[in-house]
């Protein structure tokens, strides 16, 4: 919202960096012995030590922020450091699957490095949006080869051979995992959005313009005359 009035309206930017610093402090932790960072959940006030693939779009949260300097220059590098090692584990959930597809799923038990917990993967997006803002925001190439070789998995284990459409699967950690044949309406509007994006040049759809809203769907940034 902060960004969507054009930076117009501090209490936008005074409530996101409250809330960013919050999670900061209370929910992200750091796995043991790889370093793995990640956003864990608080239940009945306490702390569990799990991630769902939903909770990788904080990532992109926390790129976004640092994109656009919300906040001093101690909390912009703060919040840099989050979204890359955020963005790193979620690739890594992927990566350490057989079918290189991630679970639905970690589990941080204890605070160790993760495991599969849930183990199907229902076309997610939240990844792939993190990796695309972390490629925006550093020009990375790394983000790129992520990118690349999540949408390769994909297309070899979701897509049909007989329609061409793309499923969920049931179980990522098996080769060849079995399609659920159910194609989520946001595998078009979001996932293969952020990977198509990141791909193409800035200006296919410039972050200065535009913001997305949760769902993938480009809102215009209204610029304001300053005697509005």
């Amino acid at each position: 919202q902060y960004l969507l009035t054009d930076k117009a309206e501090p209490k936008y930017r005074d409530a996101t960096v409250a809330a960013l610093d919050a999670l900061r402090v209370r929910l992200f932790r750091y796995s043991s012995p790889s370093h793995q960072g990640y956003f864990g959940e608080f239940v009945d006030g306490a702390f569990d030590y799990k991630m769902d693939h939903l909770a990788c779009f904080a990532s992109g949260m926390y790129a976004l922020a640092a994109m656009h300097n919300v906040g001093d220059d101690g909390r912009v590098q703060a919040y840099r450091k989050v979204a890359a090692d955020v963005a790193d584990t979620c690739y890594q959930m992927y990566d350490s699957q057989a079918s290189g597809i991630a679970p639905e799923i970690v589990d941080f038990a204890g605070g160790q490095d993760f495991r599969a917990g849930e183990a199907y993967y229902l076309l997610r997006p939240e990844a792939v949006e993190s990796i695309f803002y972390m490629w925006r925001l550093t020009k990375n190439e790394k983000y790129r080869t992520y990118q690349w070789k999540i949408f390769q998995h994909l297309k070899k284990y979701c897509k049909s051979e007989v329609t061409g459409a793309y499923s969920g699967v049931s179980m990522v950690s098996v080769v060849p995992p079995e399609q659920d044949d159910l194609m989520q309406s946001f595998w078009l509007a979001e996932t293969l959005k952020y990977i198509y994006l990141t791909f193409v040049p800035d200006d296919v759809l410039d972050l200065e313009k535009w913001v997305f809203n949760t769902e993938a769907h480009p809102l215009k940034i209204r610029r304001r005359d300053p005697l509005d």
